[in-house]
């Protein structure tokens, strides 16, 4: 008798686990079409940025990368890649043509370093493995985002979707081809490796990975500090330092690899100035600007530390009111990361001299870590709803739409949702 009930049981059993079987394996196929199309329908036809990263990658075979930071050489270096444009592809050419009276390459030394070793020597090739490694990072970032902010996969890839057909900062970034979606798509791999709980490798590599985000390109600077000095304040210092292990080690391989290998030991120098010198040009691309104050760059950096300064005090406040013999909460301090990850990088868009539009792909990560959801969630996800995922979701409105003084107010505005939310981060929270 026993027997008989239970064995229809085994069967519905059976046949449930095939439906869920064949519904992931269907949502998987939908992912991969939708990634498809978006590769196809974002790729730029005129990629300005990623031409000015791979003609000073290809020029270094020929010219020295001091050469890269002086005017007069960056016009021959500009000339002799137009001539050439003919022969290339309209993509090229289009860039090529746009690029010939203001060819300012200000960005880093590993930068160039890091496309002159990449680099096929075939421009549409190379564009095409850039952007298609740059969107699958950055595709893949939504749904760790997403595991790590207990968000329902369904919703990050409906997320996905709208961002890359409405909002205005990544499609811009798209246009351009540089490195923000690239940058997003690290981060969210950086929170992975931070999530493994006993592997001292997969520690070190997230601090590799933030050593190469921050000489890659250094609008990571407060992400990076946010997130050491939220490190230092953990209690497991054996985590802390395998991941200074493999922030030192990638570091004194992008900061002493353009040296050796284009024999040039002034070049960061020459990479300061040059910077210094084009942010100069662009003095009316920032948050002050917009709001119609003018003032000298030294206070962009002061303003830049004034808005770390909080977040800081409470990571030590925080701190301070735990007592010493207690653990850390894991699940909890891979949130604090995150929220470090999305500070770090508002409070970039709102210091910044130089802000262009792409920029604001930045706020993506804090955007994520407002709406996230509590570990276990009631039978309905819409108990789970609370105040901030309105507010975060109309922030988006205000940064998306254009380069304007309300886009800086909405990151403010995400700004001091972050503050409040570090304050009130849970009451198992750890530092």
């Amino acid at each position: 008798m026993r027997r008989s009930v239970l064995s229809p049981l085994r069967c519905l059993g059976k046949i449930s686990f095939h439906i869920r079987l064949w519904l992931r394996l269907l949502f998987f196929g939908v992912a991969v079409c939708v990634f498809l199309v978006s590769f196809y329908q974002r790729r730029s036809f005129g990629p300005i940025d990623f031409y000015q990263y791979w003609v000073t990658g290809q020029a270094l075979t020929s010219y020295s990368i001091d050469a890269m930071y002086s005017s007069s050489d960056q016009l021959q270096v500009t000339k002799e890649f137009l001539r050439s444009a003919p022969l290339r592809s309209y993509r090229y050419y289009r860039a090529a043509k746009f690029r010939a009276g203001e060819f300012q390459p200000a960005q880093t030394p590993f930068l160039f370093f890091f496309f002159h070793l990449v680099s096929t020597g075939q421009y549409d090739l190379d564009y095409n493995i850039f952007f298609f490694v740059s969107l699958l990072l950055f595709f893949t970032g939504f749904f760790i985002y997403a595991s790590i902010f207990n968000l329902p996969v369904a919703a990050a890839l409906l997320a996905y979707l709208l961002v890359v057909n409405y909002f205005g900062p990544f499609i811009h970034d798209c246009d351009v081809a540089n490195l923000n979606t690239f940058q997003v798509g690290l981060l969210a791999l950086l929170l992975l490796f931070r999530r493994s709980l006993n592997s001292q490798w997969a520690w070190g590599i997230s601090g590799a990975l933030l050593a190469f985000l921050l000489f890659l390109k250094p609008n990571a600077i407060y992400i990076a500090l946010l997130l050491f000095f939220a490190w230092i304040t953990e209690k497991e210092l054996r985590r802390f330092s395998a991941t200074m292990r493999g922030f030192l080690i990638m570091g004194l391989v992008a900061f002493l690899g353009p040296m050796f290998l284009f024999r040039s030991w002034h070049c960061w120098y020459d990479w300061g100035v040059g910077y210094a010198n084009m942010v100069s040009g662009w003095l009316n691309n920032n948050f002050l600007c917009k709001l119609g104050v003018q003032v000298p760059s030294s206070v962009h950096w002061l303003m830049g530390g004034g808005l770390a300064l909080p977040p800081s005090v409470i990571l030590v406040w925080r701190r301070m009111k735990v007592k010493r013999s207690a653990l850390p909460y894991f699940d909890d301090t891979i949130k604090r990361d995150g929220l470090m990850i999305g500070l770090g990088g508002v409070i970039y868009i709102l210091s910044g001299q130089l802000i262009h539009y792409h920029y604001f792909v930045l706020v993506l990560p804090l955007i994520a870590f407002l709406l996230r959801f509590p570990d276990r969630v009631s039978s309905s996800w819409v108990k789970g709803l609370r105040p901030r995922h309105l507010v975060a979701i109309s922030s988006v409105l205000f940064v998306g739409s254009s380069l304007t003084k309300w886009s800086f107010i909405g990151v403010l505005f995400l700004y001091v949702m972050g503050l409040w939310d570090l304050l009130s981060l849970g009451k198992r929270w750890r530092p």
